[in-house]
């Protein structure tokens, strides 16, 4: 926004349970359900198919959620944080899919510090995180999401934030966004 004359990014991460729970008529808090991994071995799923309608909600939040985010990314000027968005808005011509990564003690570090947890704490959350959103980018696009799903990676360990922000500035400029 800094290099615009008036203010048109904007970040988009809560906004996306708040849409989809009006959509589907329902609490943000169910719809946070889909981004966490379910631990349903294969006989489970089949069984919940048969007996339960949790199993169609499950299925109508991730396309409600899907549909969502490829909405915000069709506008324009959305930074979407997470949420699959990589492979959600992966036609869309003008757009840039980032992934922010940094060796595992360096981010236990960071969240040790942030979060004023122990070592072990960290590192259980990171990995759980990690595990979550493996499950919902794989619910979405059907397999393991891979490397070259991505425009660019940065390891944050090897930059300042800052850095992080004028890399991916120079980046939307080479790929004509701004």
């Amino acid at each position: 926004n800094e290099l615009e004359k008036e203010p048109k990014w904007k970040v988009i991460s809560k906004e996306i349970l708040r849409e989809s729970a009006v959509e589907l008529k329902l609490n943000p808090n169910k719809i946070k359900t889909i981004f966490e991994k379910k631990k349903r071995r294969v006989f489970d799923e089949i069984v919940q198919t048969f007996i339960s309608g949790d199993y169609h909600l499950e299925k109508k939040m991730i396309k409600t959620v899907t549909n969502v985010i490829h909405r915000f990314g069709a506008e324009g000027y959305k930074i979407i944080i997470g949420r699959a968005a990589n492979c959600i808005c992966s036609d869309i011509k003008y757009s840039l899919h980032i992934r922010i990564d940094a060796p595992l003690e360096w981010r236990i570090e960071r969240v040790e510090k942030t979060k004023k947890i122990s070592k072990e704490e960290a590192q259980n959350w990171i990995l759980q995180t990690e595990r979550d959103r493996e499950s919902f980018r794989k619910s979405v696009k059907g397999q393991k999401v891979e490397s070259d799903d991505y425009d660019l990676t940065i390891n944050q360990a090897t930059f300042s934030d800052d850095d992080v922000v004028k890399i991916i500035i120079n980046v939307l400029k080479l790929k004509n966004i701004i």
